[in-house]
């Protein structure tokens, strides 16, 4: 016999053996999972297509916070009465698998992945299934609920969800929309922006307005939303606003990216339970851009009706950002009911320039005179405040330098620093540059220019 088809049958036999294998352990699974289903519920297993069951596919946030509320929620009025992983079942009852999420800052939680979990609530028996759904590559899960009397079933669903809703693990947290990471949130306050005069004070009050009167707004029949547009060019402080403002509310505040603007109902829908929430939407102008030259035009329809659609945003106040305000979409822009309000954030102007400097020298030892700091501001004349900050980094890394125990930063320092940061801006090289490659002549030219 040829080797080639010995080889080929030797294999065609391994896959065979192996197909075997999965069917018996397929049977035996679903054998074992049948039996303490109908001994569970107290039933023949041909009754078993009598129970009732309800179906929900869960998705990142909702998964994790399903999970997080159950087990506490069934021992409320009920208790667990056991546990296994019919997944992978071989022989043995298997331990559920749990997954390790955080839940705030500092706090992990424990929480189950792939699970049959068998519980008495309110009186009447139920089964639970988790488990990630098959072929998908979304992070989807399958949930199952299964009780014998569907009244049962539906006064436990209504009661599930209404408790998952009152005590979201994400209520009050901040956190990215689309994975449900919780922020770190640095020690920044107010006193770290440098802005015109008003803009930071009235933003400020307009959040807080929103949050702490909606009672009133609501019995006066008004709608107590806001919507804003941080627009301007980059390395001026929006980022940073965003930040003290989540530290510093007590709102549930969500970071939407622009890759997640996709999934705008479901991030509105998740704003409007976790209310009083700031939704914060990140480069707009990637997602919003104006319809005459987009191809997006359906999911910025979605955005517009969620903004400002047929259900209400109480007690939610919409940030968007963005560097390029033109390209933004009009129908966004000078709508009031989705975007209120447009803060344009400038480059600093010389007393901003002053302040800023005199902001971040002041947190490291330094022999600056207020003569230096006002040079230096003349120097960065058009420059955004991330440039007068850089300049500072650099200029105390230079310090360290010339002395790692004690450093102390000094103007010849900063000086070092402005023609580097000036040649970034204008995006020319700094330091050696490498010449091209002379190449290499054949014979043949050489002997070409010879005869000439």
């Amino acid at each position: 016999m040829d080797p080639m088809d010995v080889t080929i049958s030797k294999t065609l036999q391994q896959v065979q053996n192996h197909a075997r294998e999965l069917i018996e352990q397929h049977r035996t699974k679903f054998s074992r999972k049948q039996k303490e289903l109908s001994g569970f519920f107290g039933i023949e297993q041909c009754q078993l297509s009598d129970l009732c069951t309800a179906k929900e596919c869960l998705v990142k946030i909702d998964f994790r916070n399903t999970m997080v509320c159950f087990e506490p929620f069934v021992r409320g009025e009920g208790q667990i009465l056991g546990e296994v992983n019919y997944d992978y079942y071989n022989g043995e009852k298997i331990a559920p698998i749990r997954k390790k999420i955080t839940i705030g800052p500092g706090m992990l939680s424990k929480i189950l992945e792939e699970a049959s979990i068998f519980f008495e609530w309110a009186g009447e028996k139920y089964c639970m299934e988790i488990g990630p759904k098959r072929w998908s590559d979304n992070g989807e899960y399958d949930f199952y609920l299964t009780s014998k009397d569907q009244t049962a079933l539906d006064r436990l669903l209504e009661a599930f969800t209404a408790y998952r809703k009152k005590h979201h693990y994400l209520h009050g947290k901040k956190f990215n929309g689309g994975s449900g990471e919780i922020l770190p949130l640095n020690e920044h306050s107010w006193n770290d922006l440098v802005w015109p005069d008003g803009i930071k004070e009235r933003l400020r009050n307009e959040v807080e307005t929103v949050f702490k009167n909606s009672a009133l707004f609501t019995f006066y029949g008004l709608n107590s939303k806001k919507g804003f547009i941080l627009a301007g060019e980059p390395g001026n402080g929006k980022t940073l606003l965003l930040k003290i403002l989540a530290k510093e509310t007590d709102a549930t505040c969500i970071l939407v990216p622009f890759d997640e603007f996709k999934f705008t109902p479901y991030l509105f829908s998740l704003a409007r339970d976790l209310a009083p929430t700031v939704l914060i939407l990140e480069d707009i102008d990637l997602f919003g851009t104006d319809r005459d030259n987009s191809s997006q035009s359906v999911e910025l329809g979605k955005l517009m009706n969620q903004l400002d659609g047929m259900v209400e945003n109480r007690e939610i106040v919409v940030i968007a950002t963005t560097n390029r305000l033109e390209n933004v979409e009009k129908a966004l822009q000078n709508r009031p009911g989705r975007f209120d309000r447009i803060y344009v954030i400038p480059n600093p102007d010389f007393r901003m320039r002053i302040g800023l400097i005199s902001h971040f020298i002041g947190k490291i030892p330094n022999e600056i005179t207020q003569e230096h700091i006002e040079i230096l501001a003349e120097e960065f004349a058009g420059y955004s405040a991330a440039y007068l900050k850089e300049l500072v980094n650099s200029g105390f890394a230079q310090a360290i330098l010339q002395d790692r125990q004690n450093p102390v930063l000094r103007f010849q320092d900063l000086k070092t620093m402005v023609d580097i940061l000036k040649h970034k801006k204008d995006k020319v090289p700094v330091g050696f540059t490498v010449p091209e490659p002379v190449k290499e002549r054949s014979s043949i030219q050489n002997k070409q220019e010879e005869s000439l």
